[in-house]
């Protein structure tokens, strides 16, 4: 999770990085300065081979990360539904369900995924909220009232 968490900071960095580059670049561009322009070139298409890195890597670490905890969810069910015969009342009771065990592993598949997925963006928006509000802060300066 950490390691998640981590990457998902780094990639938000880049971001800030290219918004800083972009800035410099087009200064360049439009002060006529080519050498400058093209100097800089090597720079972004390296931070931005980084940046590919950096996303698939969090993006395979989410899915491994995803895995486990349905698995362990997974188990943790299992042992509910087997428990005090709950498998056959489910099936046979007077609250009879179709196929538990189906709907059983695809909420919990949903729930893990969806879960995850909701906290690394929340996790993605904070980063990016307070990493753009510090570039800000250092265009803008202080607040003179």
């Amino acid at each position: 999770m950490g390691g998640t968490i981590g990457l998902s900071v780094l990639y938000v960095q880049s971001a800030v990085w290219f918004g800083a580059w972009y800035h410099r670049f087009f200064d360049a561009f439009f002060a006529g300065e080519v050498g400058r322009c093209l100097g800089m070139l090597p720079f972004y298409l390296l931070v931005t081979l980084g940046s590919v890195v950096v996303h698939a890597t969090q993006t395979y670490l989410t899915q491994v990360l995803s895995m486990r905890w349905r698995l362990w969810n997974t188990k943790v069910y299992l042992r509910q539904y087997l428990s005090e015969e709950a498998y056959y009342r489910l099936e046979h009771g007077p609250n009879r369900a179709d196929n538990p065990d189906q709907r059983i592993a695809d909420d919990l598949s949903q729930m893990t995924v969806q879960t995850l997925k909701l906290g690394l963006d929340a996790i993605d928006a904070v980063t990016t909220l307070l990493s753009f509000a510090v570039v800000l802060w250092n265009i803008g300066g202080g607040i003179v009232f």
